[in-house]
């Protein structure tokens, strides 16, 4: 009898124990699989499965545009692709360069590279990007072009189509076109310079082309990048002062979008509006983007996608693995909801009738 008492210890001892094993084992499920999502490497065709819940309906996307963008953490995919979190890019990108080297550890570091594009940088995704900046160059072109003659002098005009011309995309392959900035390969990085001999170049990381697979993200990313050509630096680097660009400025700084901090100043370390600038019309371009392909989207649902994924990548400058630029850069907030949430042409796009305080959008105006 004392056995078997002993036994009904042991075996309620035993099932305690089991109890606080499995306990445990939920609580570690649980954190593991919280952190799976910060930065998760999903092949594209597993990307492609991720059903998302349909968001909220039209009054929520018009009237915060933010909130469904970006405080919806899903997946959302439009006819033309999706967007992942920009270090899920990065990490496949270094996983993928991590093979090649084990795969062939008798290799030198540029055959590691030269392959590393082979694999990313494909002839497929390559055309694709050489096409979506082209097409990006000759729509900012025709914005400046329509725009009246009260907004610019023929002379702004003239030179600014000249600055945006001469502005040229460098991509892979070869890998050494990247010589001087190699671990570009392998970073979500686009972004547009010039370099001390007077080049305008844009260039785009290896985990972009991984990460960003929405054509929308793609012209809206481009460009903004591309708008720095001309944006109030780079024309007062040209010797041009763009006095429509004094007026657009104004309204921005009004609405709150951007501010001046007590020791700003015109193109300086915390000079806001070159970058709100890049946003404001890169949003007019996405829009017209939106009517080119007009025809692939058969729901809201496709429509609220296609806007959301062409900013997503915006959001992760919000999250706890990116650091927030707030010095160049306007708030995510600004940005998201600021500027592209409030372009008439995308609410236009998105059959937002709900009536917005402080209506009327900023616009370059009229001398």
């Amino acid at each position: 009898m004392l056995f078997c008492e002993n036994e009904s210890v042991v075996k309620r001892t035993i099932s305690i124990s089991a109890f606080f094993l499995a306990m445990l084992a939920i609580v570690l499920y649980a954190s593991l699989h919280k952190e799976e999502k910060v930065a998760p490497v999903v092949a594209p065709s597993v990307v492609a499965e991720i059903s998302p819940k349909p968001i909220d309906s039209s009054p929520t996307v018009c009237g915060n545009f933010f909130k469904a963008a970006c405080e919806n953490k899903k997946v959302f995919r439009d006819p033309t692709g999706v967007v992942d979190p920009d270090v899920k890019g990065e990490i496949e990108a270094l996983r993928l360069y991590e093979t090649i080297m084990h795969k062939h550890r008798d290799w030198t570091s540029q055959k590691v590279e030269a392959d590393l594009v082979r694999q990313i940088y494909t002839k497929k995704r390559v055309e694709q990007l050489r096409s979506t900046f082209d097409w990006v160059k000759t729509e900012i072109h025709k914005f400046i072009e329509r725009q009246p003659a009260e907004t610019f002098s023929e002379t702004e005009r003239t030179k600014m189509l000249r600055e945006l011309d001469r502005t040229v995309l460098e991509l892979p392959p070869p890998a050494n076109i990247y010589f001087d900035e190699l671990d570009l390969l392998t970073k979500n990085d686009v972004y547009f310079e010039q370099t001390p001999t007077g080049k305008k170049r844009m260039r785009v990381g290896g985990a972009y082309l991984l990460a960003a697979k929405s054509w929308f993200n793609q012209v809206f990313t481009f460009a903004h990048e591309l708008s720095h050509s001309i944006d109030p630096c780079e024309m007062k680097f040209a010797g041009v002062h763009v006095h429509a660009y004094d007026r657009l400025e104004s309204c921005l700084l009004n609405k709150k979008v951007i501010h001046k901090t007590s020791n700003w100043s015109a193109c300086g370390d915390t000079d806001q509006f070159p970058e709100a600038f890049a946003d404001w019309i890169a949003a007019s371009i996405t829009a017209e983007s939106f009517v080119r392909e007009i025809d692939q989207f058969h729901s809201k649902q496709d429509r609220e996608s296609a806007a959301i994924n062409a900013v997503k990548d915006i959001c992760d400058e919000g999250s706890s693995w990116v650091e927030i630029d707030t010095v160049l850069h306007p708030p995510p907030r600004a940005r998201v909801e600021g500027i592209f949430g409030s372009n008439q042409e995308v609410r236009r796009f998105l059959d937002c009738r709900v009536p917005r305080k402080s209506a009327e959008p900023c616009s370059f105006g009229r001398k």
